[in-house]
């Protein structure tokens, strides 16, 4: 049996390929031959870019001066931080060429995890995420922890529909958006856990980096900023008498000088050594409870929240999900019972993947 994943593999985003390695690596582990099929969407990586001219252009010179002055400050961060990603995508994941020739060698191809719906990530219908392409004679495509976009406009719904009815099996990470596509698929939709929840800490821990800080610390990570949390972020820190590490999903001001232009595994380090969390993201929940370390996951009024929100109900952890401006202290963590729901979730999701699979 010979699988392929199309994914966002090469994102330099912490989630993104660590999601792409659990998933390559579960599969290993189970005795499958894998491999990363390497499609590069030039739209969805063009925010990844070490350098991109967009990013200073302002009518307004004083504006554009000081936007020059931050991008050149950045740059050496970006490059190394560039550099290590490409380190980690091209060593730790096992990597195929995309070409129509290479495509049809696959038996199953497994489109997900992450965002590969959401059309305004790759600029309108990506075929490739939605499986328009030629296959193997009774070779197989499914979906695995897909996501679309929280808005979802309703015009797209006709070639969603024809596009995904080609699918064997699909599953997402959502339960909305199993419920949205249960409804307008009139098929039963699976509801999957994320995968880098579908291996445990000990696997995570092969390739964690240990931070170089003595102190003990709050780390914050954010992917959507927000100064309310980093204010929330700073007070709760010197209540509880830690140093405050700053992590951003992209090279920027909001990034502590230790860990600005960290690496994949330096990302993970930084969650397993940590004292306490906070965090506006799905992975910095996701590795939260896998490292079981206290936490708060941040609310947001961006209306962007289901995909935390799914996975704290479902571990019974909806008390840690709060509003920057919140006084209230979160309910204490019971990993037990988070632990024995997690296991019955990933048990699950063992289950769809390896069914579809046979």
């Amino acid at each position: 049996m010979k699988i392929g994943i199309i994914t966002f593999h090469n994102a330099y985003n912490y989630g993104a390929v660590l999601q792409c390695y659990a998933l390559q690596e579960f599969l290993l582990q189970q005795g499958y031959d894998v491999q990363v099929i390497d499609y590069r969407n030039k739209y969805l990586l063009s925010c990844y870019k070490v350098w991109d001219v967009h990013r200073i252009v302002s009518k307004n010179p004083i504006i554009f001066l000081k936007k020059s002055i931050k991008e050149c400050l950045f740059l050496k961060h970006r490059k190394r931080r560039g550099n290590k990603f490409d380190n980690f995508i091209n060593n730790k994941l096992r990597l195929s060429n995309f070409t129509k020739e290479n495509l049809r060698l696959f038996d199953l191809i497994i489109i997900g995890s992450d965002q590969v719906w959401n059309v305004h990530l790759t600029n309108g219908f990506d075929p490739v995420y939605w499986g328009n392409f030629e296959i193997k004679e009774n070779g197989h495509i499914i979906s695995y922890a897909a996501s679309i976009e929280e808005y979802w406009d309703l015009s797209h719904n006709e070639k969603a529909i024809s596009l995904l009815n080609k699918f064997s099996s699909i599953s997402v990470r959502e339960y909305k958006t199993a419920m949205f596509l249960h409804s307008l698929l009139n098929r039963h939709i699976y509801e999957v856990v994320d995968p880098t929840l579908l291996v445990n800490a000990g696997f995570w821990n092969t390739i964690a980096v240990k931070p170089k800080i003595k102190q003990k610390y709050l780390l914050l990570y954010q992917v959507r900023n927000s100064k309310i949390t980093e204010k929330y972020a700073r007070r709760k820190a010197k209540e509880l008498g830690l140093k405050l590490i700053c992590l951003s999903a992209r090279v920027n001001v909001y990034n502590s000088k230790e860990c600005i232009d960290a690496s994949p595994t330096e990302y993970l380090g930084w969650f397993k050594y940590a004292s306490f969390i906070i965090c506006t993201s799905f992975h910095g929940t996701v590795f939260s409870i896998v490292y079981k370390i206290p936490f708060i996951s941040i609310k947001l009024d961006d209306g962007r929240n289901s995909r935390v929100e799914t996975l704290l109900q479902k571990v019974g952890l909806e008390g840690r999900f709060l509003s920057p401006l919140s006084i209230a202290p979160p309910s204490p963590i019971n990993w037990q019972s988070a632990y024995d729901a997690l296991s019955y979730m990933r048990n699950l999701s063992a289950k769809f993947l390896l069914d579809n699979i046979k």
